[in-house]
């Protein structure tokens, strides 16, 4: 898979690769709000109506997300059924083998893992907010003097 690429406004800022390659902007999602997909769990639609919150907050929400929104929501939704499971024990005794771990177990793991990632592409991470510009509304620009400091020119 590779690197993420960096976003545009940072790669303008550490400047151009040279004369041969122009630096492209980055593709622009449409911004239409994202509607649930149909056939979602209880648990699903919940966790659906907090991260489409939490993604309408940052400002990124897009209808073109709504495939990787639902695959975030149902393994978060798996993760956290799977987690309820195994509140009860990480082992079970199996009539071959003995006392086993429970393959939810497994289905945990991997679903947060594939929950982690997408976080990161949606930006609910303290690392993707930073490369996002997730500082509340207000980008620092070149020139910008802190009040403090304005104010102690005056004097």
């Amino acid at each position: 898979m590779g690197r993420p690429r960096k976003p545009h406004r940072l790669r303008v800022l550490e400047g151009g690769r040279g004369k041969s390659r122009a630096l492209t902007p980055d593709l622009e999602a449409p911004a239409h709000p994202l509607k649930a997909p149909k056939g979602l769990s209880r648990d699903e639609a919940a966790a659906w109506r907090e991260h489409v919150g939490r993604v309408r907050e940052l400002g990124i929400e897009s209808n073109v997300d709504a495939g990787a929104m639902e695959l975030l929501v149902r393994m978060y939704a798996r993760a956290r059924r799977a987690d309820r499971e195994l509140a009860r024990g990480l082992t079970m005794v199996s009539d071959a083998n003995g006392r086993v771990r429970k393959p939810e177990v497994l289905i945990s793991e991997s679903s947060w893992k594939v929950y982690a990632m997408l976080c990161q592409q949606f930006g609910l991470t303290p690392a993707a907010r930073a490369k996002l510009g997730g500082d509340g509304g207000h980008r620092e620009r070149a020139g910008d003097v802190p009040d403090a400091l304005r104010d102690a020119t005056r004097a």
